[in-house]
This record gives C-alpha cells, sequence and structure tokens, in this order.
C-alpha cells in the first residue's frame, strides 16, 4: 500500500519525497519516469573475470558508458552449484538496494554447469515436495530480507535450448511446468513471502520455440510478465529485424489474454550484424516504447557478449551503438536509481497500467516466422 500511495504521490503532486540514510530525497514525476530499466552485466565484456553483484565495477563502467545509471540491477542465481544449494543472498540482495537498485533475481532450478539433462530437477520431483525444505528456507529468507525485489523463475520455458525445466527435455512431460511453478509460489504464500515480485518470463514466439500459452501458471501466481527476445541480425542465417518485428506478435498476444499484467523485457538487444545498430536503439527508446507499447514497464538490456554464438549484444559493440543508447536511455521516460528505499509488496509500474482492447494476434505459424 506504502509503494501504490508513493507511485500516487509521484502522478497527483508532480513529486514524491521519501526518507533514505536518514536524509530526505525529493523526486519529481518527470524524474521517477515511466519505466524501471537496467541491464544483465557481464564481467567479461569490460575484461573481468566476476560479475555483478558479486563485484560492481562492470555495473560502474557499464553505466559510465550508458550515462545514466539504472533503476534495477538483473543477475542471475541457479539453486544448487559447487556441490552445495544456494541459499537466499541476503548480503548480495542488501548491496544492490544500498545502490538505489531494485534487485531483479533471475531463479533457475538447476545446476547451471551441467545442461538441461539434471534429473535431480525433474519438475515432477520439485512439485512432489522433494526441494520442500530448501525452497521453504529460501522463501522464509526472502521474507525476513523485506524489501521488495522481482523474482524472474525458470525463464524461457518455451524455447528449443537446454533448460532442465523444458516439458520437452529432462524427462519432463505436458503440464509439469505450470504444476511447478504453482507448486513453489505456494510455498512463498505459506510462508508470508509477500515482497516478491514474481515474473514469468517467456521467450517470443519465434522460429522454433513453442507458443507460451500453455505454460501460462494463472493471473494469480504472476504479478508481471516478462519477454526475452533478440534481433540476432544475420547472425547464424537469421535476417535483421527492427523493434517491432522482434516483439509486437508476443506483445499482442500478452495484451490479448493478460491484459492486466505489466510486461517487462526481462531480456532484449540486438546485434550489429546485418543493419544498423544505433538506429535500432535509436528506434527503440525514443520511438516504439514509448509511443506504442505501453504496457512496457520494465526493461534489461542483456549487456553480454557470446563469442560461440558469434553475437554482440554489448552497448559497447560500436561507438556509435553506445552513444545511441546513452542518447536513448536520458530521456526522463526511463527512470534512475532512486529506489533504495522502496517499501511494500508486490512492485507496482511507475505509470498505472491501463489495460488496451487488443484483438488476438493469429496463431503462429513458420509462415509468420522471422
Amino acid at each position: 500500500m506504502l509503494y501504490r500511495a508513493l507511485i500516487s504521490t509521484v502522478l497527483v503532486l508532480g513529486f514524491v519525497s521519501y526518507s533514505s540514510n536518514n536524509d530526505t530525497i525529493r523526486v519529481s514525476a518527470s524524474t521517477m519516469g515511466s519505466v524501471y530499466w537496467g541491464a544483465h552485466i557481464h564481467g567479461d565484456t569490460y575484461g573481468l573475470t566476476v560479475n555483478p553483484p558479486w563485484s560492481w565495477r562492470p555495473v560502474e563502467l557499464f553505466e559510465a558508458h550508458a550515462e545514466k545509471k539504472m533503476s534495477l540491477l538483473y543477475f542471475g542465481l541457479a539453486w544448487y552449484h559447487a556441490g552445495s544449494f544456494q541459499r537466499f543472498p541476503t548480503q548480495l540482495m542488501d548491496d544492490i538496494r544500498s545502490r538505489g537498485y531494485i534487485p531483479a533475481l533471475e531463479w533457475g532450478s538447476w545446476d547451471y554447469c551441467c545442461g538441461a539433462n539434471q534429473e535431480q530437477f525433474q519438475l515432477a520431483k520439485i512439485t512432489n515436495g522433494e526441494f520442500d525444505a530448501y525452497l521453504t528456507q529460501w522463501a522464509l529468507d526472502a521474507r525476513e530480507w523485506g524489501h521488495p525485489f522481482f523474482l524472474a523463475y525458470d525463464v524461457e520455458m518455451n524455447g528449443w535450448w537446454s533448460y532442465p525445466w523444458s516439458e520437452a527435455l529432462n524427462d519432463n512431460h505436458a503440464g509439469d511446468y505450470i504444476k511447478m511453478w504453482r507448486h513453489v509460489h505456494d510455498i512463498f504464500v505459506k510462508v508470508g513471502a509477500r515482497n516478491v515480485t514474481w515474473v514469468w518470463s517467456p521467450n517470443i514466439v519465434q522460429s522454433g520455440s513453442k507458443s507460451f500459452l500453455p505454460f501460462y501458471p494463472g493471473d494469480a501466481y504472476v504479478d508481471w510478465v516478462g519477454l526475452d527476445g533478440f534481433n540476432w541480425g544475420t547472425t547464424a542465417g537469421n535476417r535483421w529485424q527492427t523493434f517491432a518485428e522482434v516483439y509486437d506478435y508476443s506483445y499482442r498476444q500478452l495484451q490479448a489474454l493478460m491484459p492486466t499484467k505489466p510486461i517487462m523485457l526481462t531480456q532484449w538487444g540486438s546485434s550489429e550484424r546485418g543493419g544498423d545498430k544505433a538506429a535500432w536503439i535509436t528506434d527503440a527508446l525514443s520511438t516504439q516504447l514509448p509511443n506504442h507499447y505501453p504496457a512496457i514497464k520494465g526493461i534489461v538490456w542483456f549487456n553480454w557478449n557470446v563469442p560461440y554464438q558469434g553475437v554482440d549484444w554489448v552497448i559497447e559493440s560500436s561507438p556509435a551503438a553506445q552513444a545511441a543508447f546513452a542518447k536513448g536511455i536520458a530521456s526522463d521516460y526511463y527512470s534512475s536509481n532512486f529506489f533504495g528505499a522502496l517499501r511494500g509488496d508486490v512492485i507496482q509500474p511507475l505509470r498505472p497500467l491501463i489495460p488496451q482492447i487488443v484483438m488476438p494476434p493469429r496463431l503462429y505459424s513458420k509462415n509468420n516466422a522471422r
């Protein structure tokens, strides 16, 4: 309720004051912006071996190049790694919050070392309670931390690539994903972890990926919906796509079927290959997002290079791309990091989501693949 009141105060009076580190901060509505923005930053972009938030140097360099501070920081954590289950990262969350960011945690039911075939993490085993003790403690720790954060859980479930939670892999079966999601969600509800904002994040519908609709857990189990999608350019036999070509079909599906849910681009970006990346970024940040996609209330740039795929997602892939990103993100439409004192339960959009009347797009087929 406090957070809803904060947003209402910004909209009605044009400013808000809140306390942080014993100082009162006055934030104008234009400064607060309309969209949360952030990045998923990889250290090796800058010749570093450690990623945020374990190291803050990559964030400092990224923000220096973007010429603006982010409002959220996106990072990943697996359930299990290096021989042990990974507990709720209280210290990391404190570090993120102390710098004014909202934590956005991509949480995966796997050990990221080991590909898709991880029998111990089959969906039915999660649903049947084999990890309930771990999940309960993690949820309790999240509750005790007590501050709002985004939790993007078991993402890209409709993709063809290798995740143990894909129903097509790891001896999973149709319907298992929804059952698993609801079971995990219910544990958090049971212990009272109301500060978790649940983000259900499929990949955009495209050639090689399935419709995301059979994997939707239901409105009662999801707070925000995410989309992962990229302009691959001409990499690996793809073709150059505009921002609208990448996102419009999936966006319209979400708007038609889940009109009350704010949308976050949980991974987005463009290659340099096959077109003008700087112009693509300018169009996305200055035209498409502010004017044509009002339900998108958060964006996370994927600032990784993936050499084995031959792609160059980072904003620093060229001076022109970096300059275009800095110019576009400078707009007051994209909020900076004023959220170190954020309180409340489910994180609300910075501006109210007004459901749009959208005709559902025709069923996807190879005829309208990218």
